[in-house]
């Protein structure tokens, strides 16, 4: 739009805004010297509609962003100019010297009239930012979050790099008009401090102090900074006693002081014939001009992220928060910097940047009820990479408010993941030796896409696993329990490819530590011990630490460690068993002596089988003589009975050896070709035959020696005992009939 008045000057500002070339060189034509210095000012619009004309036949719509953010930018200081020359150099601060009070009202009324031509300027420059930006939607829907599947109305979808450089137009274009909208602010400020003037509420000499509610919340050190820390308990406190937070105290401005919010409404400051409405509406007061900063500023966060621009959208988004917390909506302020807290400045590791938006989040989240998100956040703030950063006197009262909600029962259901204030790491150790001498094995996790290492160990092995805390806390604490979860590889991998996490009942073996248990700052070493009584393989799948309310879950397959593991294979059976005489006699009754001794294990089943081959024969032990004939047999099975270590179990049978019939070895078919049989056959004067074996096969089920102390305990599981078979042999002295 244009300065001038009357039908003439609308004319040329219609054609010029049409760019209708020959309407407007014929109105040029017409016009004497004196119009033409008028129609001069329509030229600029004239050449951009013109410009934009061309671009749009050759199909650049980016072009014509480009080009119209450079028009505004021009057209914008051409305007402020023309206030400049049109009311002289005087600024806001008037004259020097005494005034009579005709010649104050005559000043502040020159000096309104200078504000209110200098915020039409900026009044047009923001409009039309938001026209370009309107118009901008048709031709990159995608670009727009709330009409995403508008149909386009370019003649060609636009690829992803087109769309990249329109986002960077029109967040330029967005940014540009935030800017002209707090200087509004400011403007609508200093009409209101003249019209306190003029009605006594301060000297001739001095305009109020009034402060753009914008500028006041992004400024490098918002309102509530300012003010002591108050402790997260005293604000629980104030809350249940009925005083809601959010409007005073420290994490949040609520806007409640007249220094940060010029109470009620705003003078106009624009004339409603050359302002849109919802900008008329949004120079009313203060809550509307909030209002309209908070949309245009998501709306150019948007649009820069769009352009690959993450760390421009970051800032704008902390403004955004910083102004919805002087407004006391912290609600909406911790949506906004959860999701801003931990984004680019954590990814490109601007640790400062980074700390400062943990920061602010804490402060706006301890002013509302989300005990949750703030604990969440209180632990973040002592990650070690922002230790270098971190104010020492911050981080203990980040501290003491952690302390507090930890012990808040609201914090006692959710399984609170590996939170960076403590760091865990697991090695083994093992009874004689440490890691390095244990063998290990490696075994693939495909459901985990990791590497489990395993260490090898027996039954009733003594183990001792160190856990290392790292704690980055200022100041020690004391915790509940520290539990470390032993879960078998089966289950541990039923667990993960279920999408789920080890809880208690997945736990084969749980290991405690005695409370209370002081965690310094810094490193601290922890031991456990396990003698484990069942043979399987292990995960030592996570660290419980409970402090207080709070349990934290250290699980090793979301950590950045090696996974740990445990195959633990039968022990060394001790058991023994001596068979005696060391030869049977061929021909003859004998007496068979086996002992069983079963050193230091325990023993709870077990079977000893007697098998003889062809000539010995064998009956079960304590046989009566009368029913000796008919017991005679092959082989003999005789239960063992259960016993503790250091027992011995003697079983004495009898055995008899008789001749073995050789089969007919003469020159028949098929077998006179064995010359080894025959001539071990001739060898004898009884028909001849190999040695005689009687074998002796023990098999037993045992425990290690120290399963029933463990046990006694009541802590570690029943399992299946182990299993090992014992043999032995006895042989006749020589053949059968070999001449004796």
């Amino acid at each position: 739009g244009g300065d001038g008045g009357g039908a003439d000057d609308d004319e040329v500002r219609d054609l010029a805004a049409a760019g209708d070339s020959s309407g407007f060189r014929r109105r040029v034509r017409k016009s004497s010297d004196r119009n033409l210095r008028d129609v001069s000012r329509h030229v600029p619009p004239y050449m951009h509609a013109r410009e934009v004309r061309l671009l749009f036949r050759m199909g650049d719509p980016v072009g014509v962003l480009s080009s119209s953010r450079g028009y505004l930018d021009r057209g914008h200081r051409d305007r402020l100019l023309d206030v400049s020359s049109g009311f002289g150099g005087d600024g806001p601060d008037g004259g020097e010297g005494e005034e009579g009070e005709e010649d104050a009202v005559s000043r502040r009324s020159g000096l309104r009239r200078r504000l209110e031509a200098e915020a039409e300027a900026e009044a047009w420059a923001l409009r039309s930012c938001w026209d370009v930006r309107t118009s901008a939607s048709g031709y990159f829907p995608s670009l727009d979050r709330d009409a995403v599947d508008r149909p386009s109305r370019a003649s060609a979808g636009a690829d992803a790099a087109e769309e990249r450089e329109a986002a960077r137009c029109l967040a330029e274009l967005l940014e540009f008009a935030i800017l002209r909208l707090m200087r509004l602010g400011d403007l609508a400020l200093l009409i209101k401090a003249l019209e306190d003037e003029g009605e006594g509420a301060s000297g001739t000499d001095e305009l109020p102090k009034a402060v753009n509610p914008i500028r006041r919340a992004t400024s490098e050190r918002p309102a509530d900074t300012l003010r002591p820390w108050e402790p997260w308990r005293e604000l629980r406190g104030k809350d249940e006693r009925g005083g809601k937070r959010g409007d005073n105290g420290g994490g949040g401005d609520g806007g409640a002081d007249g220094e940060g919010r010029s109470g009620g409404n705003w003078p106009a400051v624009l004339s409603p014939s050359s302002a849109p409405s919802w900008l008329l509406s949004a120079l009313a007061g203060p809550s509307p001009y909030e209002s309209l900063y908070l949309e245009l500023a998501e709306a150019a966060a948007h649009l820069n992220r769009r352009a690959g621009r993450h760390r421009l959208a970051s800032r704008l988004e902390d403004h955004r928060a910083e102004v919805l917390m002087a407004r006391g909506d912290h609600a909406a302020a911790c949506r906004v910097l959860s999701s801003n807290a931990f984004g680019a400045c954590a990814r490109d590791q601007w640790t400062r940047a980074h700390y400062w938006r943990i920061f602010r989040l804490a402060c706006c989240q301890r002013r509302g009820d989300d005990v949750l998100a703030y604990l969440e956040t209180l632990t973040q703030s002592f990650d070690p990479k922002l230790r270098g950063v971190a104010p020492g006197r911050t981080a203990g009262l980040f501290q003491r408010d952690l302390e507090a909600l930890v012990a808040d029962s609201a914090v006692a259901d959710p399984r609170w993941g590996a939170f960076p204030f403590l760091e865990t790491e697991l090695s083994i150790d093992g009874g004689g030796g440490g890691v390095g001498r244990r063998d290990r094995t490696s075994q693939p996790l495909p459901f985990l896409r990791r590497k489990l290492t395993k260490h090898v160990c027996s039954v009733g092995e003594r183990l001792e696993f160190t856990l290392r805390i790292n704690s980055h806390l200022p100041r020690p604490i004391s915790v509940n329990g520290v539990r470390l979860y032993l879960v078998t590889l089966e289950r541990y991998e039923r667990v993960y490819r279920r999408d789920s996490v080890v809880a208690e009942d997945d736990a084969f073996r749980i290991l405690n530590l005695d409370a209370p248990i002081e965690i310094q700052p810094g490193e601290n070493e922890f031991r456990f011990g396990w003698r484990p009584m069942t043979v399987a393989s292990y995960v030592l799948a996570t660290v419980e630490i409970q402090w207080k309310e709070a349990g934290f879950f250290y699980d090793s397959a979301l950590l950045r460690r090696p996974m740990i593991g445990l195959d633990v294979r039968p022990s060394e059976p001790t058991q023994t068993i001596e068979l005696n005489p060391l030869f049977l006699i061929p021909g003859h009754v004998q007496n068979v002596r086996l002992v069983f001794h079963s050193g230091s294990d325990i023993i709870t089943e077990g079977v000893v089988r007697l098998v003889c081959s062809d000539g010995l024969q064998v009956v079960p032990p304590n046989t009566d003589a009368a029913g000796l004939d008919g017991a005679w047999g092959d082989e003999c099975v005789i239960p063992l009975e259960a016993c503790g270590p250091g027992k011995k179990i003697v079983i004495t049978t009898l055995v008899k050896s008789s001749t073995v019939r050789q089969p007919d070895g003469g020159g028949g078919e098929g077998g006179g070709d064995d010359d080894d049989d025959d001539a071990a056959a001739a060898s004898g004067d009884g028909g001849g035959g190999g040695v005689q074996t009687m074998e002796a096969r023990v098999e037993t089920r045992y425990r290690q020696e120290s399963y029933t102390s463990v046990m006694e305990e009541g802590e570690e599981p029943e399992s299946e005992p182990m299993s090992t078979i014992l043999e032995a042999m006895v042989t006749t002295l020589d053949r059968p009939g070999g001449g004796g």
